[in-house]
């Protein structure tokens, strides 16, 4: 091999590493600017907003969404759901995706001490729960949920949870 040419692939090959380096780094820090804007529920990419069959069920404080069961404008005697059932109640909240994709959505609640309660499509007739299957939501699209409470095998008392909803934008 000619010594002229090995010198130069040597240089150049050194000279390569120094430039392009190995690329770690242990911390960085990039300071940007962010603006953000909370709106009431309603007015969210992913909307919450009650709904005019909820019989009071649902109600906002705030422009946040609340949900009771009973009801605030029922005016039975009732103080709660009874022991060993299953509840169905329509129509007790309104999803909307006022983002920009189509987006899946799912939900999820929390609650004390074993009872279940779950939203499920108010418009299915086979009343899909949502933990069974997350659904889609087009652009300006919307889905009356509503509330499925099951009480088997749960004492007596007052439950309190905590419900999420979550959409994630679907990869077309």
């Amino acid at each position: 091999m000619n010594r002229r040419r090995f010198l130069g692939v040597t240089a150049g090959t050194a000279a390569g590493s120094a430039l392009l380096g190995s690329g770690a780094f242990n911390i960085a820090r990039v300071d940007r600017g962010l603006d953000v804007e909370v709106v009431k529920d309603q007015l969210a990419y992913l909307s919450l907003s009650e709904t005019p069959d909820d019989q009071g069920r649902s109600y906002e404080v705030g422009g946040q969404v609340f949900l009771e069961i009973p009801g605030i404008h029922e005016e039975a005697d009732a103080e709660g759901v009874g022991m060993d059932s299953e509840y169905w109640f329509d129509d007790i909240l309104q999803i909307t995706n006022r983002g920009t994709e189509t987006i899946e959505v799912d939900t999820k609640i929390e609650m004390d001490d074993g009872i279940e309660v779950t939203l499920y499509d108010s418009d299915d007739p086979d009343r899909t729960l949502f933990t069974d299957e997350p659904f889609v939501l087009s652009v300006g699209e919307s889905i009356t949920a509503g509330l499925y409470i099951n009480t088997f095998g749960v004492s007596t008392g007052s439950y309190s949870g905590e419900l999420t909803i979550a959409g994630e934008a679907t990869e077309d």
